[in-house]
């Protein structure tokens, strides 16, 4: 048998620093007859005011530790059949960690795609569904590359009135899965491997060879009585291991 080598993945922290003191999100979105406006607040500072939120998804998205603008940007899903779809494309470039929020002025379905609702899904949003024409929706999520988070998010009927919430946020540590990337062993390796009972050669055989060498050694060449293990390394094919376990005696 020939075997290159064996591709792990592993789970691994990322470590953010604490926003000092946290950041205090103040969020308002109201459809086309509520107003028609869109706002958000940070802390002290109006990332978007009612003037310059514009038609469809208004996003801002935010460094996880601390809280810093990435981009903000609004995607007229109303019209433009192509913002969904610019929209998802630019949420997904952010990092693990990140904040994003999502406030709508105006009217954001008519061209709202399933795949651009199924990214406010997988940040735990459960009234992105029910979005409809002309309506009001804010929400703030965190992505995490996988896990689901609980979403803060308030949805309004068109001719209901407006919705607005606020939150207070810190950090959010979140675990990513990485790929370790190994080296192929060169050329590959070759096992050979062969057993026999006591039976068939009087005193039976267990050997092990790795590109021809023996690696499971003993008193002699037969390998040791019971079950001979040996553990190689997954990258190199080095040996970690090898040891003769007599589980007739033992």
């Amino acid at each position: 048998m020939i075997l290159g080598y064996s591709k792990t993945v592993k789970k691994v922290s990322k470590k953010m620093h604490v926003v000092k003191g946290g950041s205090r999100f103040e969020i308002r979105s109201a459809g086309f007859n509520d107003g028609n406006f869109a706002s958000l607040k940070i802390t002290n500072d109006m990332a978007l005011t009612k003037e310059s939120s514009k038609r469809g998804m208004n996003i801002i998205a935010l460094d996880g530790p601390a809280h810093k603008v990435i981009f903000q940007k609004t995607y007229d899903t109303n019209a433009d059949k192509g913002a969904s779809d610019e929209m998802v494309r630019d949420i997904k470039q952010a990092a693990v960690g990140s904040v994003i929020i999502a406030t709508v002025r105006d009217e954001a379905t008519q061209h709202l795609s399933q795949e651009a609702k199924n990214i406010f899904v997988k940040m735990g949003s459960k009234e992105i569904k029910n979005l409809g024409f002309q309506e009001s929706w804010a929400f703030v999520g965190i992505i995490t590359g996988g896990s689901r988070t609980v979403a803060a998010e308030k949805i309004s009927k068109a001719k209901a009135g407006p919705v607005a919430f606020a939150l207070s946020m810190g950090y959010t540590k979140v675990t990513k899965k990485v790929v370790k990337r190994a080296s192929k062993v060169k050329g590959g390796s070759r096992f050979e491997v062969s057993s026999s009972g006591f039976s068939y050669t009087k005193q039976g055989t267990s050997v092990i060879k790795v590109n021809g060498e023996q690696v499971n050694t003993s008193d002699d060449q037969r390998g040791g009585r019971g079950l001979n293990v040996v553990a190689l390394d997954g990258v190199t094919h080095k040996v970690l291991l090898k040891k003769s376990y007599d589980t007739a005696e033992k």
